[in-house]
């Protein structure tokens, strides 16, 4: 199993043959269904899994939910941004 970590806002290229530090469709539309799950246990979002994950046709991004989706191909964590090390800390 593939396992990626991803600060929120972050961006996944999705690529037929996957990589490292890209992900192939199926393993997409694992992880958006996974995400229309969380959106659904959670109450929120418009139950297509936009408020936790979204996919353009090169990309897969994270959004301002954190936690860790996992499917039977890929487990994915989002992490806050703070985590990630990129110098950008969160407000409060």
């Amino acid at each position: 199993m593939k396992a990626i970590s991803l600060g929120e806002w972050e961006r996944l290229p999705i690529r037929e043959e996957g990589g490292e530090s890209a992900v192939t469709p199926k393993q997409v539309d694992q992880l958006i269904a996974a995400a229309i799950e969380v959106e659904r246990k959670l109450g929120s979002g418009t139950g297509e899994g936009a408020s936790v994950l979204v996919r353009t046709h090169r990309e897969l991004w994270a959004r301002q939910i954190v936690g860790v989706i996992s499917t039977p191909d890929v487990t994915l964590e989002i992490l806050p941004v703070d985590r990630r090390g990129k110098g950008t800390p969160l407000a409060g």
